[in-house]
C-alpha cells in the first residue's frame, strides 16, 4: 500500500466550500443590512432572511455562518445591546425582535458548538445574554405571565446553560453579570407558579382533560429546568456562585420546588417534562450541597430530607420487585436522589445521623442497609480523586487508585452515575489522559472504558467536554494496551452518536486510526492493534455518508483491503497447521430482532443482520451484522464476553473487523463499491468462503450483501459458475444458522434484476434446498438462538424470512422458476407463512406469492385451491401505510379469474347464511363442483373451488374515470365508485341475529371480499367480463335485500364498477336478471331507513344500467312509485349543494337522482312519456333554472328544448 495516507490531513471545511459563493455572497449582503441602523425596518427583513439560511441548516453550515468568515455573532449580539440601550433611554419595549436574536443565537451556538469560543470572545456577549434574565420581573407578581416573554427568558436561560456546560470558564463572566440574582429570582417565581397549580389541582380546576394537558405541556418546566442546570452548572464551576445560590434563596427555592413536584408527579407513569424537571432540580441541589455545609445544614432545617426520602423509597422498593427492567423513570429519580442525599451527608455528621434515621422509619431496614452500603462507596471514590489531585506528582499513586477506581465503578449499578455527578470527576480522568507515564495512562483509560460503557449519562457529558480531542494522543501511544483500550473507547462512543462520528471526523481520530490500520503490521501495530482499529473504522462510518466519502478520498480504503488480505492469509495459514480442528462461536447469548431486509420487487433495501444483536464485548459490536447498533455493556477490556469460552484466534478476528469495516464503508455508496470491488474485496471474500470456520463465512458474506445492493458490477462478479459452486456448498453443507440467513439474503441481492443470475441459481436444487427452510420444523443446527427471530421457535421465523426474500427476487418475471416452485410443491410452503406471527415474513411471503401467480394461471389455482386467497383477505386492513396489506391486495389482483371465482363462491357462502332460511336455523344446501375456466386442466381445479354457474357473456370495457366525465353523443355525467372502503361503523345484528356466530362469520367475510371485489373489477377489464360470466351480477343482485346496509353499500359499488360502460347487449342481459327491480326496491327501502349513501349508489347502478339502453328506460318508467321517489328526490331548494354530514349525504342523494332523471331523457320515446307527467316537467324545468351545476342545468334545458321541437 505504501504511504498512502502521508499526505492528507483534514482542515475544517471553507465557508465558500459549505455555503458555495453566490450563498455567500448573500449572506454577507444580510448581515450588513442587519447592521445598517438606517435601513429601518429593512433591517428585520434581513433578520428573518438570516433565519432562512439557518432554519434545519446542518453542523458545518451552521459553523460556517458562525465562524470567523462572517460577522454574524458579533452583529447578534450588537443587536442584544442595542435593545438593552433602547429599553434604558425610552422605557418602553424596543424596536429589537429580542426573541428571534436568541432563536438564531441558540441555533449557532447549541447546535454548533464551535462557534462557542469565538462567541466567548466577543466584548460583552455573557453579559449582554444575562441581562436578557432581567424580565422575569415583569412575571414576578403576573397569575397569567405573557407566554412571549416567558418563552424569551426561557431561550436566554438556555443558551446560558449550554454555555456553562461546554465551557465552564464561563461562570466567572456571568457572575460578574449578576447573573446569580437573576437565576434565584427565576427559581423564586417558578416556585409560586407551581404552589398556585397545586393550589388550582386542589380546588379541582384540572379535573378536565383539558386542565390535565396543560399541566403536563406546562411552559414553565421548560423554563425552570433549564435555570435549575444553568444554576449546577455554576456551582460546580466557581464556589462565589455556589455559595450565593445557597445562602441568597436559590437553594431554598429548589427545595420547595421538589417537594411540590414529588408530591404531585412522580411515580412509574410520570410524563418525559416532569421527569426530566424533578431529576434537574435534583441534580441542582446536589450540585449547590457539594461540600458546602451551610447548605446541607438547610434540608435538615427545612425538613427535605423526609420529603425527598419518600419517593427514594418508593422508586427503590418498585425497582426491588421489578420482574421486567425499570421503567427509565424510576431509575432516573431513584439515581438522582440518591445523588442529593448522598452528597448531602458528605462529611456532615449531623445529616449522615438524620439520614439513616429517616430511612429506617420509612425503609424498614431495607433501604437503610443499601444506603450505608452505597455511602461506603461513595466516600471511597470520593476520598480516592481528592487522593489523586493530591499525589498527582507521584505515578505509582495515581494508578494505583484509578485502578481502585476502576473497581468501585464496576461494583455496583448507581456508581456511574454517582461518580459523574461529583464535581471535577470526570475532568480528573479527562487530565489523566494526558499524563506522560505510560502506567498512568493505561489506568485512566480502563478506569474510562468502565464508565462510559455502563453509564449512557458519562458518554454524553465525555462528549460535551471534548474528550474525543484528548483521546487522539492515547490512539497515537506506543503501548498497544493503551491504544487498544482507546479503540474499543472510541467504538463505544461512536456506536450510539452520530455526532461523536461528525466530530472524530472533524478531530484527526478517524485519520489517525487509518494510520494504525496502514502501519500494520508492525511492531506497535499487533493484530489485537489491527481488529481494535477496524473496529474503530467500523463504528465511526456507521450509517456516515461524509465519513465513508472521506475514507476514500484520503486513501484509507486500501489500508484496510490490505489488512483483510493478510488476516485471511494468516488465518488460511494457521488452519491449515491445526488441520482445521478449532471451530469458534461468537454469537452473542442476547438475542435481538431481526431487521426487515429486501423483500420487494421493484427496489431492495440493503443488507441487515440475520444476527441483529451485537454480543457483550464491544470489540465484538459489528460482529453479527455490519452496520448493526448493538447494545453496548460493560466488560474489561480484552476479555470474553461470557468469561467462558475460549477466544478465538487474533487473525480470525481482525478478519472479521476487516469485513465489518469494509461492510459500512461502502453500504449504500456507489463510489465505495466501485473502489472496494477494484481493489479484488469480492475474490477475498469468496477466498474466505472457502476455509473451513463458520465465523469467516459469516464475515465474508456480510461483505458481500452490501457489495452486491443495487450494484450491477458486483452482481456480474458473483453470478458465476464459481461462486454459485461455492455458494451452493454452503446452503448445502453448512451446519451454521447465520451462514444459512447470510447465504439467502446475498442471493436475493445477487439476482435482483439481474436475469443472468435469476437463470444461474434458480435451478432445482437451489429451489429445493431453500423451500426446505420453509418446510423444517427447526434449524438445521445445534445452536438455533444463534439467529434471534422469533424467541419461541428458536430463530426460525428469521431463516425462513431470509429464505422468502431469496424466492421473492427467483421467482419475479421468471416463468421458469415459477413452475418449477410449483412442481416441487412450494406453493403450499410460502403460503403457510402468511399465517406466521413475524409481521416481516407475512409480507415477504405475500410478495412471494405475487410473484408465483403473476401471468401464471397454474399457480394461481393452486394458490387459490389450497386456500390461500382466504388467507391473504386476512392480511388486509385500512391502513394505508401497511406494507402487508398492500402486497397481499396486489397478489389477490395477480389471482386473475380463479381469484375472482373463489371470491364470488366465498359471497355465495356468505349469502346463504344471510338468507331467511339460515336466519330460521335450516340446513344450506348442498353445494356442487362447478367445472374449471375454460383452457385450465381438471388437476390444477381444488375440488373446494366453486364459482358460480355462468350466465351470458358480457363484452368488455374500460375502468370508470376518478373524475367527472362527459358523454361525447349523449352528454351525459357519471360518477367514480367513491372510496372502496366504506368508511362507517356496522350497525347492529336484526332482531334474533344477535350473537349468532354463523351471521357474524358471514358479514366479516363479506366486509373483506366486497372490497376486493370492487378493486378487482375497477382495475381490469378482463375480471369485470369474466364477473359476468360466473354469474357474480346474480349474486350481487341477489345479495342486496339481504344484506345490511353497509354491506348493500359495498356492494352496490361493486355493481357499478361491473356495469357502467358496458355495451347494450350486456345490459339486457342484466336486466334478464330483474336488477331494475332490484335496485329499485333497494332505493325505495334505504330512504326512510335513513341511508342517504345506499340510496344514492342505487341510483348511479341505475344511471349506467339506463345510459344507452332504451329497455332500461323503459323498465324503469313502468313502476310509478319508482319514478315518484326519483322525482321527489331530485326536487330540493338547493340541488347539488355540498354541506357536512347529513346535508353532504342528503345532496349527494340529489347530484345521483339528478343524473338518473337526465339519463332517462335520453331515448326520446322514453323521455317522451317521461315528460307527459306535469311533475317530472316541473322538476327538469327546476334542474334546468336552480341547479348550482351547471352541466345538470344544461342538459335539463337541451332536454327540454328537444321535447319542444326546438334545439338550443
Amino acid at each position: 500500500v505504501g504511504n498512502a495516507l502521508a499526505e492528507h490531513r483534514t482542515h475544517m471545511p471553507s465557508a465558500e466550500a459549505v455555503l458555495g459563493a453566490a450563498d455567500s455572497a448573500r449572506l454577507e449582503q444580510c448581515i450588513a443590512a442587519i447592521e445598517d441602523v438606517n435601513s429601518g425596518d429593512g433591517r428585520w427583513v434581513a433578520l428573518e432572511h438570516l433565519r432562512c439560511f439557518c432554519d434545519g441548516a446542518s453542523v458545518e453550515l451552521l459553523e460556517a455562518i458562525g465562524g470567523r468568515r462572517f460577522a454574524t455573532l458579533r452583529v447578534l449580539l450588537g443587536l442584544l445591546r442595542e435593545a438593552e440601550g433602547e429599553a434604558a433611554c425610552q422605557g418602553e419595549p424596543s424596536r429589537v425582535p429580542v426573541g428571534l436574536v436568541l432563536q438564531l443565537l441558540e441555533a449557532l451556538l447549541c447546535t454548533a458548538t464551535h462557534n462557542l469560543r469565538p462567541f466567548l470572545k466577543l466584548d460583552g456577549g455573557v453579559k449582554h445574554l444575562a441581562r436578557c434574565l432581567r424580565a422575569i420581573d415583569t412575571l414576578a407578581h403576573s397569575l397569567e405571565p405573557d407566554a412571549a416573554t416567558l418563552w424569551l427568558v426561557d431561550r436566554a436561560c438556555g443558551i446560558l446553560s449550554h454555555l456553562a456546560l461546554h465551557q465552564p470558564e464561563v461562570a466567572e463572566p456571568l457572575v460578574s453579570a449578576d447573573g446569580v440574582p437573576f437565576v434565584t429570582r427565576i427559581l423564586q417565581c417558578a416556585r409560586e407558579h407551581y404552589k398556585r397549580a397545586c393550589v388550582q389541582r386542589a380546588a379541582g380546576d384540572a379535573a378536565s382533560p383539558d386542565a390535565a394537558e396543560q399541566a403536563t405541556d406546562d411552559p414553565w418546566d421548560s423554563l425552570t429546568r433549564h435555570t435549575a442546570e444553568l444554576a449546577a452548572t455554576l456551582s460546580a464551576g466557581s464556589q462565589a456562585a455556589q455559595r450565593d445560590l445557597a445562602l441568597n434563596g436559590a437553594m431554598r427555592a429548589i427545595l420547595d420546588l421538589l417537594r411540590l413536584l414529588t408530591a404531585e408527579r412522580v411515580g412509574p407513569t410520570m410524563a418525559l417534562g416532569s421527569l426530566l424537571l424533578v431529576e434537574q432540580l435534583l441534580l441542582s441541589a446536589s450540585a449547590t450541597v457539594w461540600c458546602l455545609p451551610r447548605a446541607q445544614t438547610m434540608l435538615l432545617d427545612s425538613g427535605s430530607l423526609d420529603a425527598l426520602a419518600r419517593p427514594l423509597v418508593a422508586s427503590f422498593e418498585r425497582l426491588s420487585a421489578a420482574d421486567e427492567p425499570p421503567a427509565s423513570g424510576d431509575v432516573a429519580i431513584y439515581q438522582a436522589t440518591l445523588l442529593l442525599l448522598l452528597s448531602s451527608q458528605l462529611e456532615n455528621r449531623p445529616v449522615q445521623v438524620e439520614l439513616w434515621a429517616t430511612a429506617e422509619r420509612l425503609g424498614r431496614g431495607a433501604l437503610a442497609a443499601r444506603l450505608r452500603s452505597l455511602s461506603h462507596m461513595f466516600y471511597q471514590m470520593f476520598d480516592l480523586c481528592e487522593h489523586i489531585n493530591l499525589n498527582h506528582f507521584h505515578a505509582d499513586e495515581v494508578a494505583k487508585g484509578l485502578r481502585l477506581l476502576t473497581h468501585l465503578l464496576a461494583s455496583e449499578e448507581e456508581a456511574p452515575y454517582l461518580f459523574i455527578h461529583m464535581n471535577g470527576a470526570l475532568d480528573l480522568l479527562l487530565r489523566c489522559l494526558s499524563n506522560i507515564d505510560e502506567e498512568v495512562l493505561y489506568a485512566a483509560c480502563c478506569a474510562l472504558f468502565c464508565l462510559i460503557s455502563r453509564s449512557p449519562p458519562a458518554r454524553l457529558l465525555f462528549l460535551r467536554k471534548r474528550g474525543i480531542g484528548q483521546l487522539l494522543d492515547c490512539v497515537h501511544d506506543y503501548n498497544t494496551a493503551i491504544v487498544t483500550t482507546s479503540l474499543q473507547i472510541l467504538c463505544l462512543l461512536a456506536a450510539e452518536n452520530s455526532a461523536a462520528r461528525e466530530e472524530m471526523r472533524r478531530e484527526d481520530v478517524l485519520l489517525g486510526v487509518l494510520r494504525i490500520v496502514e502501519r500494520f503490521p508492525a511492531e506497535d501495530v499487533t493484530l489485537a492493534v489491527l481488529d481494535a482499529a477496524l473496529e474503530a473504522v467500523c463504528h465511526i462510518v456507521l450509517d456516515s455518508p461524509s465519513n465513508q466519502e472521506y475514507v476514500r478520498t484520503n486513501g484509507g480504503m486500501q489500508p484496510v483491503v490490505a489488512a483483510l488480505a493478510h488476516c485471511a492469509a494468516t488465518q488460511s495459514k494457521a488452519e491449515q497447521d491445526q488441520g482445521h480442528n478449532v471451530r469458534w462461536d461468537l454469537t452473542a447469548p442476547e438475542g435481538g430482532g431481526y431487521a426487515a431486509a429486501s423483500s420487494g420487487r421493484v427496489l431492495p433495501r440493503p443488507a441487515t443482520a440475520p444476527g441483529g444483536s451485537a454480543a457483550r464485548d464491544p470489540r465484538r459490536a459489528c460482529e453479527a451484522f455490519s452496520r448493526g447498533q448493538g447494545s453496548m455493556q460493560a466488560v474489561a477490556p480484552n476479555t470474553s464476553a461470557s468469561g467462558l469460552e475460549p477466544r478465538p484466534s487474533d487473525a480470525l478476528k481482525a478478519t472479521e473487523a476487516a469485513c465489518s469495516a469494509l461492510g459500512n464503508l461502502v453500504y449504500r455508496h456507489s463510489d465505495n463499491q466501485r473502489a472496494a470491488l477494484d481493489s479484488g474485496v469480492a475474490n477475498l471474500c469468496l477466498q474466505l468462503l472457502r476455509t473451513p470456520d463458520a465465523c469467516a463465512h459469516v464475515a465474508a458474506l456480510s461483505l458481500l450483501v452490501n457489495l452486491a445492493d443495487t450494484n450491477s458490477r458486483a452482481q456480474e462478479l458473483l453470478c458465476t459458475p464459481e461462486s454459485a459452486d461455492a455458494f451452493f456448498s454452503l446452503l448445502t453443507r453448512s451446519s451454521d444458522s447465520r451462514v444459512l440467513c447470510y447465504l439467502c439474503l446475498l442471493l436475493s441481492h445477487a439476482v435482483w434484476n439481474h436475469p443472468a443470475g435469476q437463470r444461474l441459481f434458480g435451478d432445482r436444487l437451489t429451489l429445493q434446498q431453500l423451500l426446505s427452510f420453509l418446510a423444517a420444523p427447526r434449524l438445521p443446527c445445534a445452536k438455533a438462538e444463534a439467529v434471534p427471530g422469533a424467541a419461541a421457535e428458536g430463530g426460525r421465523e428469521a431463516l425462513v424470512l431470509y429464505a422468502l426474500m431469496a424466492l421473492v427476487n427467483l421467482t419475479y418475471n421468471n416463468p421458469e422458476v415459477q413452475h418449477l416452485v410449483r412442481e416441487l410443491s412450494g406453493i403450499p410452503l410460502v403460503q403457510q407463512q402468511l399465517s406466521s406471527a413475524a409481521y416481516d415474513v407475512r409480507r415477504s411471503a405475500s410478495f412471494c406469492l405475487g410473484n408465483l401467480v403473476k401471468d401464471n394461471d397454474g399457480n394461481a389455482c393452486v394458490l387459490v385451491s389450497s386456500g390461500g386467497l382466504e388467507r391473504l383477505l386476512l392480511c388486509l386492513n385500512d391502513e394505508d401505510e401497511d406494507e402487508l396489506s398492500k402486497t397481499a391486495y396486489s397478489t389477490i389482483c395477480q389471482l386473475g379469474e380463479p381469484g375472482l371465482a373463489k371470491l364470488l363462491e366465498l359471497v355465495g357462502d356468505s349469502l346463504r347464511a344471510l338468507r331467511p332460511a339460515a336466519r330460521a336455523g335450516t340446513t344450506l344446501p348442498r353445494r356442487t363442483v362447478a367445472p374449471p375456466p375454460l383452457g385450465m386442466p381438471q388437476q390444477w381445479w381444488g375440488t373446494h373451488v366453486r364459482p358460480p354457474p355462468p350466465l351470458l357473456r358480457e363484452d368488455e370495457d374500460s375502468p370508470i374515470e376518478d373524475e367527472l366525465i362527459e358523454d361525447g353523443l349523449n352528454g351525459m355525467c357519471v360518477y367514480d365508485a367513491q372510496e372502496i372502503t366504506v368508511a362507517r361503523e356496522p350497525p347492529a345484528p336484526p332482531p334474533g341475529r344477535m350473537g349468532d356466530p354463523l351471521y357474524t362469520a358471514a358479514l366479516e367475510q363479506l366486509e373483506r371480499c366486497l372490497p376486493v371485489l370492487n378493486g378487482m373489477v375497477y382495475e381490469f377489464e378482463d375480471l369485470r367480463l369474466a364477473m359476468a360470466q360466473r354469474g357474480g351480477l346474480a349474486t350481487l343482485l341477489e345479495l342486496l335485500p339481504h344484506a345490511p346496509p353497509h354491506v348493500e353499500e359495498e356492494a352496490l359499488h361493486v355493481l357499478l364498477n361491473s356495469l357502467y360502460g358496458q355495451p347494450e347487449a350486456s345490459k339486457l342481459a342484466t336486466l334478464r336478471l330483474g336488477a331494475v327491480g332490484v335496485l329499485q326496491k333497494s332505493a325505495a327501502a334505504a330512504a326512510p331507513a335513513g341511508e342517504p349513501a345506499v340510496q344514492s349508489m342505487c341510483y348511479a347502478v341505475l344511471c349506467g344500467l339506463v345510459d344507452n339502453c332504451p329497455r332500461a328506460a323503459e323498465e324503469f318508467l313502468t313502476s310509478s312509485a319508482a319514478l315518484q321517489a326519483l322525482l321527489s328526490s331530485c326536487s330540493g331548494a338547493a340541488i347539488g349543494s355540498i354541506g357536512s354530514g347529513d346535508a353532504a349525504r342528503e345532496g349527494e342523494v340529489q347530484e345521483r337522482a339528478t343524473d338518473l332523471l337526465l339519463a332517462l331523457c335520453q331515448d326520446g320515446t322514453v323521455r317522451s312519456a317521461l315528460l307527459v307527467s306535469d311533475v317530472a316537467t316541473r322538476c327538469l324545468e327546476r334542474v334546468a333554472s336552480a341547479s348550482r351545476n351547471t352541466l345538470h342545468a344544461g342538459k335539463a334545458r337541451q332536454a327540454l328544448a328537444e321535447h319542444r321541437g326546438c334545439r338550443t
